[in-house]
């Protein structure tokens, strides 16, 4: 099988590729599991960035034979998206895990197995809304251990 890209459609390619593999790697300290088929993947998608006049967004490293991204690849918009992705995420995660305990302590003992999903994702939800509203206010200034 062969697939052919346009410039453009090379370029976005990249972006995603480049946007996965951070979401897949960003935080490993050490390998969780096997990434080793999307690795590959990476790197071919990369060896072919300089066919289509990408070689100053990727860089080939002689050496290693491996390809990275350049820092003006960086900075062509990819890091804002990265940015936003991380900045929705962080307020998303921090607002459910808050709900969830809140949650979890406004129940019954033992009254969690007997509760209809629907009643559990309308406390949640209620407790989302709250987070979301103090947060939307004030950001992070007034939480306190």
């Amino acid at each position: 099988m062969n697939i052919t890209f346009t410039k453009n459609e090379f370029r976005a390619l990249l972006d995603l590729v480049c946007l996965g593999d951070w979401v897949m790697t960003a935080h490993d300290v050490e390998a969780e599991q096997d990434k080793s088929n999307h690795e590959e993947l990476v790197q071919k998608i990369y060896s072919h960035a300089k066919e289509f006049g990408f070689d100053n967004l990727i860089m080939h490293d002689e050496d290693e034979d491996t390809y990275s991204e350049s820092i003006e690849f960086e900075e062509s918009g990819v890091g804002g998206f990265l940015e936003a992705f991380e900045e929705k995420n962080f307020w998303e995660s921090l607002i459910a895990n808050l709900a969830e305990r809140d949650f979890l302590q406004e129940i019954e003992p033992g009254s969690f197995s007997g509760m209809s999903l629907e009643d559990k994702f309308e406390i949640i939800g209620r407790h989302e809304e709250k987070w979301a509203e103090e947060f939307s206010r004030h950001g992070i200034d007034n939480l306190r251990r």
